[in-house]
């Protein structure tokens, strides 16, 4: 079903949790004000989205160098997107949603690869910018993409390992 449009009754669950989601409904806060309708008296909200594009390496690391051998699509900043709820645009949103006790914190970490070729392996198959050039490029182009990816991670290598740094906004809202 629709996030959107949740189809249970008024007040049936203690929690409701939305991760990586909120960013990329069109309405985020009216996606919100459903999961408060289906909220008991005293249930809880938790949500986590991405923080801004500059806390987020685990995401920047890889968009630079395929965007210089695929064309990425261009996203309106206010739009869907990744980083769509970052800094206080989380806090606004789940207001806008009607909860009015909202905590709010960053949760930096850092997300962590074995090697390069992992990295490559896991986000060839799973980051739609990636996958698309994968199947898009011609060997010769997909072995230059992978090496200016390799490229743009030295800077976050220890040793054989890839550490990416990411930042979440977490927020916890009671009804």
């Amino acid at each position: 079903m629709s996030a959107d449009s949740l189809e249970f009754e008024d007040a049936s669950f203690d929690v409701v949790s939305c991760a990586c989601l909120l960013m990329f409904r069109p309405e985020p806060a009216k996606t919100v004000a459903g999961a408060r309708r289906v909220l008991k008296k005293g249930g809880r909200l938790a949500v986590v989205v991405w923080d801004a594009a500059e806390k987020n390496p685990f995401f920047t690391a890889v968009l630079e160098p395929v965007g210089r051998f695929v064309s990425l699509p261009r996203t309106d900043p206010k739009g869907p997107g990744n980083f769509r709820l970052a800094g206080d645009e989380l806090e606004k949103v789940v207001h806008a949603g009607g909860f009015e006790e909202l905590r709010v914190q960053t949760l930096p970490f850092e997300v962590i690869f074995e090697s390069v070729e992992q990295h490559w392996e896991i986000f060839s198959e799973m980051a739609p910018p990636v996958k698309a050039a994968r199947a898009a490029l011609e060997p010769a182009d997909l072995a230059r993409l992978k090496s200016a990816i390799g490229e743009s991670l030295r800077p976050y290598m220890a040793g054989d390992r890839v550490l990416l740094p990411a930042t979440c906004v977490c927020a916890l809202a009671t009804k």
